[in-house]
């Protein structure tokens, strides 16, 4: 998995949870995929009604849930957004990028846990994760915008008290993005493993993954707090080059941790709760 690019991870983690809704219709697939005068396989049999056909559909494993799933639309969706935010920023038009970067970001919620879940209660847990996902993306790039400023900024320059402001008002921003991650987190926990097997969380990988990144959200909203509270307004101090370092290092480690948790969700959606 270490070695596995990202797009790939969040590709798996789809597949495996879109092919729990599709095993419910490989019965009527495995009917009309038949060969004409044989016996159907008996259903109870353990025999893969696509085995037959594993010469000739080399690809079932993966036309399953492209065809018979919401995930083959999803990653379609996905496509024209991410085209159309190639086109926004090619031509200049960076506002009007958020608007498809938003829909390519709001698809992985059909292409996770978030997918497998049904009725009503599937839609809540969509939701959900939709609001975490534009959360999350609002808060890492920012961090990204904000560490290149710092990198870039020149102690002598007018630029120091401009970035200062952009520090203060992502503060402010930054307070509803904590409070939306946490509550739509909280509902994602539940949504996927449920009240009752919470306990077992500690002794399976999911749990443990999880505790790791709560941690470094921890770490993220503790160098946050530290950004907002005494390294901004040190900015305006005669030791201007000493805290401009230690913002560098701040937002420096931050954005590591953030670049962190992407990883292990797109592990955690790889995975069963329960294992």
């Amino acid at each position: 998995m270490q070695d596995q690019p990202l797009g790939d991870a969040l590709i798996i983690a789809a597949l495996q949870s879109q092919m729990r809704v599709a095993l419910v219709r490989q019965k009527e697939l495995a009917f009309h995929l038949e060969p004409v005068g044989r016996k159907p396989l008996d259903p109870n049999s353990g025999i893969s009604p696509l085995r037959p056909w594993a010469k000739i559909l080399p690809h079932a494993a993966a036309d399953v849930p492209l065809t018979l799933t919401p995930i083959g639309a999803v990653l379609g969706v996905r496509a024209v957004a991410l085209l159309a935010v190639g086109i926004c920023a090619t031509t200049n038009r960076l506002r009007a990028v958020l608007i498809p970067a938003g829909i390519a970001a709001a698809t992985l919620a059909w292409t996770g846990h978030a997918g497998a879940t049904e009725g009503m209660v599937g839609s809540l847990h969509r939701v959900a994760d939709v609001a975490h996902i534009w959360a999350a993306a609002a808060w890492i790039g920012a961090l990204a915008v904000l560490l290149h400023a710092m990198l870039t900024l020149r102690p002598a320059s007018a630029e120091v008290r401009r970035i200062g402001r952009m520090l203060t008002r992502f503060s402010t921003i930054g307070t509803l993005v904590v409070l939306t991650l946490t509550a739509s987190g909280s509902i994602n926990m539940i949504m996927i493993v449920g009240w009752q097997q919470l306990p077992a969380l500690v002794a399976s990988r999911y749990g443990m993954l999880l505790s790791v990144k709560l941690a470094l959200f921890g770490l993220m909203l503790g160098l946050a707090a530290i950004n907002r509270w005494r390294l901004t307004p040190a900015l305006e101090s005669a030791r201007l080059q000493r805290a401009i370092g230690h913002l560098r290092l701040s937002l420096l480690i931050e954005t590591s941790a953030a670049i962190a948790i992407v990883a292990l969700v797109a592990w955690l959606g790889t995975l069963d709760p329960s294992l």
